[in-house]
Parts: structure tokens; C-alpha cells; sequence
């Protein structure tokens, strides 16, 4: 029954040029039917940049987050010692790529060497997650901390904990090398357009306020929303952001990818639309594309087009390349 299931979801699914020739008619015609007021998109800009400076953190913000940072790297040196400056615990996440909010969770890695792959073996990772464990479980006791939550059976060991202090919650995985490029190379291209950054908070607000913006409810994660905006900064004409093929071409490390960036400075400078403008267009975007996830409709950044893939469970979800360089 599986090689079943597997001919027909193969059978669904259509060439990514059928696909991006019919995914670009249907936001044509959405966009032309609901044949929206141009005299509206003042206001509603107005309005959303202040909904943006409102969801922006606060310089108290940045320093209770380095503050925690600090404190569980100088842990992660009681407990395992230091070998020539490791481990160290660094950040990663919405807060490196400054896309966080007073009440977003604290992404943390303990790094047991500075190599951009993650050389850690799965057993490594448990073992360090139940050990800090077991010492946050002792700060819990002293009122340090409360909800220890060590998850070791995960696909990502980790342990999640409260700090009582701040009220942050703070998500620890161990080697998270790839959490942690990836977040590197957001901030980079964040610095490309201010649209990205505030168009990235304003869509993972909406998200959170319509319940799609969970992992373990089977919905978006952070990630791939601000991966679906940078495909519709990508997409428009003239296009706002490169494709992420141009600024990966010599590698995902730091100075490749700054390099690379540098390149294309002032890219999206022709394009004159607003933050609301692209905000109703990339609803638009989405909506007119519905039908098409079932038969492989997949956003690729790294090819800055609408592609046909499939996945090892099938077709049929929202499918977004993350960074996607395959």
C-alpha cells in the first residue's frame, strides 16, 4: 500500500514550470479582483509601523537575553570544564537575527568547538542535555528557574527551563550549528531592506494571532515564515532581495555570506512599495496559491521562484525551501 500512496502522490505532483506559470496567474487574477483602494495604503502603512515599534524590544530587552547568555555559558563551564574556551553557550534564533519580541523564547547552543558543522553524535547531545538538566533541576529547588524540561528522546535534544528573573524562557540544544548559520545569514540579508525585518514581524504576528505559528501543531515555524517573506520580497517586480543562490554561492559561513551581501547593497532600492503594500500582496500571494501545495508547489529562496518538489511525506502542505540549497 505505501508504493500505492507513493505513485499518487507522484502523480499529483506537476513540473515546477506548469507550477510557477500557474501560481503567477492566480495571484494575477486575485490581486485584479479584489481590485484594492491604492488610496487606502497611506493609512494602513501608518498603522502597521506603529504596530511595529510597538512588537520591537526594548534595550532592557537585549541586555536580560546577553545577561542570560552569559549565565549559562559560565554553567556550561562548571559543569563541563574548559578545554581552550569551551564549551561555550551562544544564541541563535530570533534574537541574533533580531526578529524577537519582549515575550519570544531565548534559543541557545552549547558548543563544544567552533567548527561551523555540527561534529557532536546524538549520544554526546543527550548526555549533555540530562547534565545540565540535573543542575537546573537544583537551581529550580533554590528558585532560580522553574519549568525544567529536559526532552532527550527529541529529534534536537533539549532542555527547556524558565528563567524566574526575566520571565524568558530559554530552549538549550546542543551544537545547534545549523540553527545557528541559519539565523547568521537572516540577520545578514536583514540588513539588505528594513522591509524584511519589519515585514518579517509583522506576518509572525499575524500568524501567532490566527494559530499557525507552531511546529508541534503542525503549522509554520518562525523560520518559514520569515523564509516566505523573504520569497515575496524576492518575487516582486522589481525584486526587493537576491536569490539566496548569489549570496551561498561560496559557502554558508560568515565571511562568504558578508562578502556576498555586501555585493548587493541598495538591490531593492527600485522598488518603491510599502510595508502595507507588501503586506496585502504576500496575504494575496498566499491565498491565490492554496490549491497548489497538493500537486508540489514549493517557495524556493535559494532559486527565488515558485518550484515543484516533493518530500518523504508526500505533497499536499504549505512547502517552503528554508534556505534551501539543494
Amino acid at each position: 500500500r505505501s508504493g500505492d500512496s507513493e505513485e499518487e502522490a507522484s502523480s499529483m505532483v506537476w513540473d515546477s514550470q506548469d507550477l510557477r506559470g500557474r501560481a503567477e496567474h492566480n495571484e494575477e487574477q486575485l490581486l485584479a479582483a479584489m481590485s484594492v483602494d491604492p488610496g487606502r495604503f497611506p493609512a494602513l502603512n501608518d498603522l502597521l509601523l506603529e504596530v511595529y515599534a510597538v512588537l520591537r524590544p526594548k534595550p532592557t530587552d537585549y541586555e536580560q537575553r546577553n545577561a542570560l547568555v552569559d549565565v549559562f555559558s559560565k554553567m556550561a563551564t562548571r559543569i563541563f570544564g574548559n578545554d581552550n574556551g569551551f564549551p561555550v553557550v551562544q544564541a541563535f534564533g530570533s534574537f541574533t537575527m533580531d526578529l524577537f519580541t519582549p515575550k519570544s523564547d531565548l534559543d541557545l547552543s552549547v558548543n563544544f568547538s567552533a567548527e561551523i558543522e555540527d561534529q557532536c553524535p546524538r549520544k554526546k547531545k543527550m548526555k549533555v542535555v540530562r547534565k545540565f538538566a540535573k543542575v537546573l533541576y537544583s537551581l529550580q529547588r533554590d528558585g532560580i528557574y522553574c519549568g525544567v524540561l529536559p526532552v532527550v528522546s527529541a529529534k534536537v535534544p533539549i532542555v527547556n527551563v524558565i528563567d524566574r528573573g526575566t520571565g524568558i524562557e530559554c530552549d538549550v540544544t546542543v551544537e545547534n550549528k545549523d540553527g545557528m548559520t541559519r539565523s547568521m545569514i537572516i540577520k545578514l540579508i536583514s540588513s539588505l531592506d528594513e522591509r524584511f525585518q519589519i515585514l518579517s514581524y509583522l506576518v509572525k504576528t499575524w500568524a501567532k494571532i490566527h494559530d499557525v505559528n507552531s511546529p508541534t501543531a503542525q503549522t509554520m515555524s518562525s523560520m518559514s515564515i520569515i523564509s516566505l517573506v523573504a520569497f515575496h520580497l524576492q518575487t516582486r517586480h522589481p525584486p526587493i532581495l537576491p536569490a539566496f543562490s548569489a549570496l551561498l554561492k561560496d559557502g554558508s559561513d560568515f565571511a562568504s555570506v558578508e562578502k556576498n551581501i555586501s555585493l548587493f547593497k541598495g538591490f531593492g532600492s527600485a522598488n518603491k512599495e510599502s510595508v502595507a503594500e507588501l503586506f496585502v500582496t504576500l496575504m494575496s500571494k498566499l491565498l491565490s496559491v492554496e490549491s497548489l501545495w497538493e500537486h508540489g508547489l514549493c517557495a524556493s529562496n535559494f532559486e527565488a521562484s515558485w518550484i515543484s518538489k516533493t518530500w518523504k511525506k508526500g505533497v499536499g502542505n504549505l512547502s517552503v525551501g528554508v534556505l534551501h540549497v539543494d
